[in-house]
C-alpha cells in the first residue's frame, strides 16, 4: 500500500479539527504566539484566520486576554495542567456580545530535552450552563432531597447572578403561596416586589462574596391575594461552590419568628 504522505496527513487532520465543536489552539513560546487555532477557538476568541502567527497579547480582545492571559502564563512558571470552568463573553458578530460557560484545559507542552515549556495546549469546550450548574445543584441535593422537603424549616435554594428558583420546599411555597410551577423561573418575576428588593440584595451579597450570611428578625412585607403580610424571619444564607470556588447556588434556609416579635412588642 502506497502511503500518503505527510503533508496531506496533517491537512486532513487540519480538517477534522476545524470542524470539532470543542475549540483547539497551540500557543508557541513565551510570547505566547498562536501558531494553530481551529474554528471553533477563533470563534470564542473573537479571531480569524489571518491572525494565526501573531502574539496573542496584541491580537486578542481585552474580554479574552483577561479570562487566558494570565493562566497560560501561569503554565509556562508552573509547568503544570490546568482546567477551569469559566464564565466568557465574546462577541458572535461585531454588533452582538454573547456570554456562555467554558471548560478550559491548559497543557503545558514540555521540550523533550530541557523538559522546559515551548508552548501550551488549549481546549475549549462550552457548556449549556443553565442546565450544568443545574445538575450540579440537583447532584449536591439529591441525598438531601427528603430532608429539604419534610424539614420544618422553609427552605429555598436560588442559582445564577439573576437568581433562578431552583428548589423550594412546601414550607416555603406555603409561606409565600405558591405552587411548584414556580420552580425554573426568575425570583423577581413570581415573588412579590415588595419582598424582593430586600431579599434579592442579600442574595447577591452572598452570591458575590461566596459568604455566609445570617439575618435576624427580617421584616418582610408583601401581598397574598389581596391581604398584607408581616413576617419576621431569621435567615440562613449558605452559598454552594463548583469544584473551582465559583459560587453557582444560595441554600436560604428560613425561620418564622413572627410571633415571638409580636409577643416581645
Amino acid at each position: 500500500m502506497k502511503d500518503i504522505p505527510e503533508t496531506k496527513s496533517i491537512k486532513h487532520l487540519h480538517q477534522i479539527l476545524d470542524q470539532s465543536p470543542i475549540g483547539l489552539a497551540f500557543f508557541k513560546g513565551e510570547e505566547l504566539i498562536l501558531d494553530y487555532a481551529n474554528n471553533q477557538f477563533l470563534k470564542v476568541g473573537g479571531l480569524d484566520q489571518n491572525q494565526i502567527g501573531q502574539c496573542f497579547d496584541l491580537i486578542a480582545s481585552e474580554l479574552i486576554k483577561q479570562e487566558f492571559l494570565g493562566l497560560l502564563r501561569k503554565i509556562f512558571t508552573s509547568k503544570e495542567s490546568s482546567r477551569v470552568v469559566k464564565k466568557i463573553y465574546y462577541y458572535t458578530n461585531p454588533d452582538y456580545l454573547s456570554e456562555n460557560y467554558f471548560d478550559i484545559i491548559f497543557t503545558a507542552v514540555l521540550d523533550e530535552k530541557s523538559f522546559n515549556v515551548v508552548g501550551v495546549n488549549v481546549s475549549v469546550t462550552e457548556i449549556a450552563d443553565r442546565e450544568f450548574y443545574r445538575q450540579m445543584i440537583l447532584d449536591s441535593t439529591s441525598e438531601f432531597d427528603d430532608v429539604i422537603s419534610n424539614s420544618p424549616c422553609s427552605t429555598i435554594i436560588l442559582s445564577g447572578e439573576d437568581p433562578v428558583i431552583e428548589i423550594m420546599n412546601n414550607k416555603m411555597m406555603r409561606t409565600l403561596g405558591k405552587k411548584l410551577d414556580v420552580l425554573g423561573k426568575r425570583f423577581v418575576d413570581v415573588i412579590p416586589q415588595e419582598m424582593n428588593q430586600q431579599f434579592i440584595k442579600l442574595y447577591q451579597e452572598v452570591y458575590r462574596s461566596g459568604k455566609l450570611h445570617s439575618e435576624s428578625e427580617f421584616r418582610i412585607e408583601y401581598y397574598i391575594k389581596e391581604q398584607l403580610i408581616v413576617s419576621y424571619l431569621n435567615l440562613s444564607f449558605k452559598p454552594k461552590k463548583d469544584r473551582n470556588g465559583k459560587v453557582y447556588a444560595v441554600v436560604i434556609i428560613s425561620v418564622n419568628v413572627t410571633d415571638l416579635v409580636i409577643a416581645r412588642e
